[in-house]
Order: structure tokens, then C-alpha cells, then sequence
């Protein structure tokens, strides 16, 4: 039985259901080691394989969609920004800086307020958490990203408050600064562990 492939695969030998069956793994260049991708499930006739039922592993497609969410967040957080800015041309393309149409004004609220709020959470989240886990982040700074990520989403889901209460639409910008310092921080030290790595021999 081999142990492993050309293709980065190796196989360890498992049993489900009582059948034996072969677990393949796959190397991870990032992580530098093998990680689970499917269960190959053994069906015997006498000495001979008749057939091989193919099991996905389902944390290997949740980790896929989760390395996803980083890059998805940080899109649909720079989209919502051009949305509003195109919003605001349209309400100042006359000169005079007024619109008697609400709709750009909805436009640019709902763009700038619960929009690029949430979507800058979740990138702010997803960096936090890839900095834990491949340790390139100090795990207090993590912590802290983290719980700015969720003051930032929630911020965006409570900011149609401010269309009844005005004060509320100050927890927008302090939420908005708070994934700024985040991310700005995590750019400087991954700069830094970046280099540390490129000088060490």
C-alpha cells in the first residue's frame, strides 16, 4: 500500500462502518503538515475491491470557506465605500450639493452605515483569527481584533438606530476606527515577522 503520491497524497489505512477503508491526506504547504481531504470506503467480493465510495471531508471544505471569508469581507467592504462614494457624486453631480431624491441619500447611508460596517468586521475577524493560527500574531492582539471585529459588525447592524435616535450614529465611526487601529497594527507587525523571516538564515 503506498504512503504516498506525486500528488502531495498519503493514505492511512481506517475503517467506517466496519469496512476498511483508506484515509487520504494532503500536504499543506502553509501549515506544513498533511491534513485530512476524504475517506475512501473498501467494498469486497471475496479478495477482490468491486467498488469505492468517496467520503469529502467536511472540515476541509468549511476550512476552504472560511479562508474565503477574509478575502470576501475585505471585497465587500472596499464595494460598499465606492457604492457610497458613487451615491454621493450622484447627490452632488448638480453643484449645489442637494438631492431631492431620497434615493441616493438611502444609497449612501445604507452603503456607509450597516454595509461597510459588517463586511469590515468579518475581514477584521478573519485577519485575527489567520494571525492566531499560523501564530504570526501576538494571541493578546488577536483577542483584541476579534472583539473588534464584533463591536464594528455589531456597530453596522445598530446604525439604522440613528435614523430615530441621532446620537447612534456615532457608534459607526468609533467602530469603524477600532478595525482601522486593527488592521493597520497587524500590517505593521506581519511586515516586521515577514522580514525577521526573509534575514534569518
Amino acid at each position: 500500500m503506498p504512503a504516498g503520491s506525486p500528488t502531495g497524497l498519503r493514505y492511512l489505512p481506517a475503517r467506517a462502518s466496519g469496512q476498511l477503508a483508506l484515509g487520504a491526506y494532503k500536504l499543506d504547504p502553509g501549515q506544513g503538515c498533511y491534513l485530512p481531504v476524504a475517506l475512501d470506503v473498501l467494498s469486497w467480493h471475496g479478495s477482490q475491491i468491486v467498488a469505492i465510495a468517496v467520503l469529502p471531508d467536511v472540515t476541509n471544505t468549511s476550512r476552504n470557506l472560511a479562508a474565503l471569508s477574509g478575502p470576501l469581507g475585505a471585497a465587500a467592504a472596499a464595494g460598499s465605500l465606492a457604492t457610497s462614494a458613487l451615491h454621493k457624486l450622484a447627490l452632488t453631480a448638480d453643484g449645489t450639493g442637494t438631492a431631492t431624491d431620497v434615493t441616493p441619500h438611502r444609497g449612501l447611508f445604507l452603503a456607509g452605515g450597516p454595509v461597510h460596517p459588517a463586511s469590515f468586521g468579518i475581514f477584521t475577524g478573519c485577519l485575527s483569527l489567520a494571525g492566531r493560527r499560523t501564530r504570526r500574531l501576538p494571541e493578546p492582539f488577536t483577542t483584541a481584533g476579534l472583539a473588534a471585529a464584533v463591536a464594528v459588525a455589531v456597530a453596522g447592524m445598530l446604525s439604522p438606530l440613528s435614523l430615530t435616535i441621532g446620537p447612534a450614529v456615532r457608534l459607526i465611526p468609533a467602530a469603524r476606527t477600532s478595525g482601522l487601529v486593527v488592521t493597520g497594527v497587524a500590517g505593521v507587525l506581519l511586515g516586521r515577522s515577514g522580514q525577521a523571516g526573509r534575514e534569518s538564515p
